[in-house]
């Protein structure tokens, strides 16, 4: 194999390259044993704490404290600080100029030297960053301060301030949810700034969120109870939701705190407005019958002024109307409180008015339905509050006769009667109670008091022809018979086509027909006095120009004409009866019925005058007299 083969001057220049590479390599050791001591030599240290030191030892970077800096003669601490208050400075130096740029780096490196008095570093970068509009890192640094100082109670209102002022801009820019966090932020910061409450709600109200507003505002309303202006807000958010009589509430209050409040003061017109609008078409609702509508009307109504004691009397009288009794009572029961302390104002007196005529329509409902009892009761309040109503008496007394308690009744009647003594239909319900006396006579067996109370009867209503055949039922058991016949003819001319009549007159006049009997002259002369019994006073002033052309017809009709013109008052006074005068005869016709049955057997199926058996009490023969021996 060939070698090569080196000059003598080419192998110097390799040693001389070899022995300065071998110097550069020895140099570059040197230098970084005396940088880095910690290299470990390949002898093993004797225990571990020779270890660290051989390791730790000759590295003075890990001894701050106690190394010192070739030429300068202070420690690397003092060192920091010093470049750390060198670019507070400089950062301070930046502000004054307004480079808010270069003094935020300033305090930045300031405190990211680890400065003694991190608290104005932080403060001092906020500011600079407020100045420069970054109100989240001023927020950020200003969070630090209250970490670092959390007794301090004005580095929590500044960080507020900035909240408020960052919600504030982003609410100018419209950007409504970030402002309303911020603003939420500051009034969690500082909670008795009502400011900050008071923008979050404009918050709300701008996102339609009217609910969380109204809540909101309730909340501030109970810390601040006698600020005008939150009343009239929740006023008017109120109004939006369509809540009117909270609304009405709120207006009042804040009139109560402010009377001269402009803004309250409108708003309450306007609500008075809307009430008085509905109360006009609940008004016309209800003269068109339209009741069910004019109940919606006037609820409006009072929900826009729920202080008008009027609209509650009209609603009152439209659920007494709907027959809705215990509403009506309760709307004029809470008038009547309301104007307790004013009994001779007008309003009060039309509550009591509504109030009776509650009670007493309650009553005759409670009278159709056959709840008499309860129907007493409702009388008996009536009457307590007003003792000279006469239709308060009659119904009372319409109940007590349907339970048959006839002297409760006739004894209310009576009261009814000196009330108004021209009232007919007074008497009418007099001479029914007298009626009934007279049948529970009449099957008592007591004839005299039966004849009595069928008298009263008639004395009372002479124009019922029944009275007349139910005393001359019982005159018939008395032997009376002129009085009986005179009492058929009378129920005869009054009632011609009335068939209970008829067996009555088979009977006492037989042989006769219906004809025969109208033209006797028993009858002419039971006309005339029929026509003079019931001619009335009234009637007598009606028709005292010619009372030649009266007859008993006309008189009749004259008479029922009035008791139906009686009605018509009772009606015009408001106070509905509990039972008409048809509707009472009706009451009684089943026991009219019953007593026409027994006096039909009492006159045909009378038994035979001519007995088959021996009459042992048969008296002796009669002498004949002179008069008759003359006569023969």
């Amino acid at each position: 194999m060939d070698e090569r083969k080196t000059s003598p001057r080419e192998g110097k220049s390799e040693y001389v390259s070899l022995h300065q590479g071998m110097e550069k390599e020895n140099r570059n050791v040197l230098h970084t044993e005396e940088a880095f001591g910690t290299l470990v030599s390949t002898q093993q240290p004797e225990d571990a704490g020779e270890a660290r030191k051989h390791i730790t030892g000759s590295v003075q970077l890990f001894k701050l404290d106690e190394r010192k800096e070739v030429g300068l003669g202070i420690s690397l601490q003092d060192e920091v600080k010093s470049k750390a208050q060198e670019h507070y400075k400089r950062g301070l130096e930046w502000m004054s100029m307004k480079q808010m740029e270069k003094a935020v780096i300033s305090f930045s490196k300031a405190i990211s030297l680890g400065d003694q008095m991190p608290t104005e570093l932080y403060l001092k970068r906020a500011e600079a960053y407020l100045y420069l509009c970054d109100f989240q890192s001023a927020a950020l640094n200003y969070r630090m301060v209250c970490f670092m100082n959390p007794l301090r109670q004005d580095f929590q209102a500044n960080l507020a301030f900035i909240f408020y002022i960052q919600g504030q801009i982003l609410y100018d820019q419209e950007v409504y949810m970030d402002a309303l966090e911020s603003f939420s932020q500051a009034s969690e910061l500082n909670s008795s700034n009502p400011v900050y409450q008071m923008r979050s709600i404009a918050c709300l109200y701008a996102l339609s969120r009217h609910g969380d507003c109204l809540q909101l505002i309730s909340r501030q309303i109970e810390n601040e109870p006698q600020n005008p202006d939150l009343y009239i807000l929740r006023a008017r958010m109120q109004n939006i939701f369509n809540k009117a009589t909270p609304c009405y509430l709120d207006v009042k209050k804040a009139l109560h705190l402010d009377p001269s409040n402009k803004e309250a003061l409108d708003l309450l017109v306007k609500l008075k407005t809307v009430a008085n609008d509905a109360k006009s078409q609940a008004v016309c609702h209800a003269l068109r019958g339209k009741l069910q509508e004019a109940l919606q009307k006037i609820n409006t109504a009072l929900e826009n002024n729920p202080a008008e004691l009027s609209y509650f009397l009209f609603r009152g009288s439209v659920y007494r109307r709907l027959k809705n009794f215990n509403n009506a009572i309760d709307d004029c029961v809470l008038v009547l409180e309301q104007c307790s302390h004013m009994q001779e104002s007008e309003t009060y007196t039309e509550a009591q008015k509504q109030l009776l005529l509650t009670y007493n329509d309650f009553a005759v409902f409670c009278y159709i339905k056959g709840f008499y009892e309860e129907a007493v009761m409702l009388l008996n309040k009536a009457i307590k509050k007003e003792k000279e109503e006469k239709g308060l008496y009659v119904n009372r007394g319409d109940c007590f006769f349907a339970q048959g308690e006839l002297e409760f009744a006739l004894a209310d009647y009576c009261q009814a009667l000196e009330l108004d003594q021209v009232d007919r239909s007074i008497q009418t319900r007099i001479a029914a109670v007298q009626n009934e006396f007279g049948l529970l006579d009449y099957h008592s067996g007591k004839y005299r008091q039966a004849e009595s109370r069928f008298s009263k009867a008639i004395q009372d209503n002479p124009t019922v022809c029944h009275y007349y055949l139910h005393r001359a039922t019982v005159r018939q058991k008395l032997q009376d018979d002129v009085g009986s016949k005179n009492d058929a003819l009378t129920a005869l001319i009054l009632s011609p086509k009335n068939k209970q009549v008829h067996p009555v007159l088979s009977v006492l006049f037989p042989g006769m027909s219906t004809s025969d009997i109208m033209n006797s002259e028993a009858a002419e002369r039971m006309k005339s006095a029929v026509a003079a019994k019931l001619t009335s006073p009234c009637v007598q002033r009606k028709h005292a120009a010619n009372p030649s052309t009266e007859t008993v017809g006309s008189v009749v009709q004259q008479m029922n004409s009035d008791t139906v013109k009686s009605g018509a008052e009772d009606k015009g006074s408001h106070f509905i009866p509990c039972v008409t005068e048809q509707q009472l005869y009706k009451a009684i016709i089943p026991r009219q019925i019953k007593l026409q049955e027994e006096v039909r057997k009492a006159f045909l199926d009378r038994q035979a005058l001519k007995q088959e058996r021996i009459n042992i009490n048969a008296s002796a023969k009669p002498q004949k007299t002179a008069r008759f021996k003359q006569a023969i």
